[in-house]
């Protein structure tokens, strides 16, 4: 079964991107974890600190109140003492909570070693708080001095080192954090290049082989559209393609076939046509009348022998002209051509399927009687008048000497009757005169 187009493009995408995209994907979830676990990190070395941190000021914040009840004897820092105890083992108890890596020492050791110190600062400072007046007493000055020196400093000290381990870990993670933000992006970039050039190559290569049966289509089709129905395509490509290419070679032979048949069709109805056209110009140029074909607007384009005879104008001379600058005389042209309008438009006029008597113009300028008769046809939406035109000269003429002879005869016969009737009364008055000579 031929692959289609569109299997060929998936199967080639596939093939070429696809292995592409499981190995930047790969790279890129694995830089993202990596980014993903030093975010976690740094958010957990960030609460590290803060809480390795607020012991620290929390011991100090402890160790004031006693240093000042040293020096001022105010009994009020014993409170204030008591307060920042209950602040620093709230802090001591997130320290167990929140601390949770690896270190010189473990969670353990420096919770434990916290704990012991602050046990050790609490018990020192209720002896120092014990001591009525602290002022200038040397035991509670030693025990001072064992609070911030055996204890307090060695502890302070441990938290530091312990938070300065974390700041390097911090800017280590950060460091790797944006090694990898920076390898991602130089990953996408790479990729998109990539994939750019893969496209341009993947666009390039295989609008190569699907334009060059497409080129080959076209110029068949330039063929054919021109008439070359013997244009054969051979295009193998097993799809669409190769399909369109044996559709237009049936296409191409069919309309072989069929022009074939139409040309002889066309060769046969032209041959009929040209007979008639004889058969036509043979009767009209025989025809004793003139036989006049005008289109719309009034021009003329057929004018035969017997119009040449009529009217003293060749074919050449008439045929393109308007027909009222030919053969009307100039006090029917106005009327004419509004009569003309309306047949242009509808086919329709006064003398239209009409047998007229009416003057014509002879090229010389002479006026003669004619008879004529238009009949209208409508040829490709447009009207076409044919006016058959006989020159009645000779039968006017005739016409007018018959009427003439018979008026004559009418004379004579009212002059033969007059004669009839002065015959009679002559008759009548020569009887009434035999009458009185008799009685005479």
């Amino acid at each position: 079964m031929p692959y289609k187009i569109r299997t060929k493009l998936i199967i080639a995408f596939f093939a070429v991107i696809f292995p592409f995209l499981i190995i930047m994907g790969g790279i890129s979830l694995y830089n993202m974890n990596t980014i993903y676990k030093k975010l976690h990190r740094l958010d957990d070395l960030s609460n590290d600190r803060m809480v390795v941190t607020s012991i620290m000021l929390a011991f100090g914040r402890v160790l004031m109140p006693v240093n000042d009840y040293i020096i001022t004897g105010d009994r009020r820092y014993i409170d204030d003492f008591k307060g920042n105890s209950i602040d620093l083992e709230a802090r001591v108890k997130e320290m167990e909570l929140e601390l949770g890596h690896a270190h010189e020492i473990s969670e353990k050791e420096l919770f434990k070693k916290v704990n012991e110190t602050w046990q050790n600062i609490r018990e020192i400072s209720f002896k120092i708080f014990a001591v009525p007046d602290p002022r200038g007493n040397k035991d509670a000055a030693k025990l001072m001095e064992d609070m911030d020196y055996k204890y307090a400093y060695p502890i302070i000290e441990v938290l530091k080192k312990w938070r300065d381990k974390d700041i390097e870990e911090y800017k280590e993670s950060v460091a790797v954090a944006e090694k990898a933000w920076v390898e991602v992006w130089v990953i996408m970039i790479v990729g998109a290049v990539i994939l750019i050039g893969t496209g341009v190559f993947f666009a390039f290569y295989y609008s190569k082989i699907f334009v060059r049966p497409i080129e080959i289509i076209h110029n068949g089709a330039d063929a054919i559209a021109h008439g070359d129905f013997k244009t054969r395509l051979d295009i193998k490509t097993g799809d669409e393609i190769e399909q369109l290419s044996d559709a237009m070679n049936e296409m191409s032979a069919q309309l072989d076939s069929l022009y074939s048949n139409m040309q002889a069709m066309v060769d046969e109805r032209t041959l009929e046509l040209k007979e008639s056209e004889e058969r036509f110009r043979s009767v009209s140029e025989s025809a004793p009348d003139a036989i006049i074909c005008i289109k719309e607007h009034g021009i003329i384009y057929f004018w035969n022998k017997k119009a040449e005879d009529i009217f003293g104008y060749k074919a050449s001379e008439a045929v393109n002209r308007h027909i009222h600058d030919v053969i009307c005389p100039e006090r029917y042209r106005e009327k004419s051509a509004e009569g003309f309008k309306g047949f242009s438009k509808t086919g329709a006029g006064p003398v239209v399927g009409k047998t007229i008597e009416i003057y014509g113009l002879k090229k010389d300028g002479t006026e003669f009687p004619v008879e004529l008769s238009i009949s209208a046809m409508n040829i490709k939406g447009e009207w076409h008048a044919t006016g058959i035109i006989r020159d009645i000269t000779v039968r006017k003429e005739t016409e007018k000497r018959l009427a003439e002879q018979m008026d004559f005869l009418a004379r004579f016969h009212k002059a033969a009757v007059q004669r009839e009737f002065r015959i009679k009364e002559l008759r009548d008055r020569v009887g009434e005169l035999e009458e009185e000579l008799k009685k005479k």
